[in-house]
């Protein structure tokens, strides 16, 4: 969504204030392990898959930023849970996700 795009595009592209994989594990595996969700987060054995698959170069949000829920650009696959969420610039349909009580 168009706030992770925003981050990734501000605080790492133009600031240059994180490089990318610790801006990477600030909105993945540290929120995870705050919340205590020790299956989420990281790509190791046994956790949930959940993966995006983006071009840091091209990665941007839309030019409205008043629609949080606008989608980013640049993100070429998202697997929840292991399935395809998204994939070829567009939704597939395909609703992996659960609700996750912390």
């Amino acid at each position: 969504f168009t706030w992770a795009a925003w981050y990734l595009r501000r605080i790492v592209g133009e600031l240059g204030a994180l490089p990318l994989p610790e801006a990477i594990r600030r909105i993945t595996s540290l929120p995870a392990l705050q919340a205590g969700l020790a299956d989420r987060g990281r790509l190791v054995a046994g956790a949930r898959a959940d993966v995006v698959v983006f071009d840091p170069a091209a990665v941007r949000e839309p030019a409205d930023p008043y629609r949080p829920e606008a989608l980013a650009a640049g993100v070429d696959l998202v697997l929840v849970n292991g399935q395809p969420a998204w994939e070829g610039g567009r939704p597939t349909g395909i609703r992996a996700g659960e609700v996750i009580r912390a």
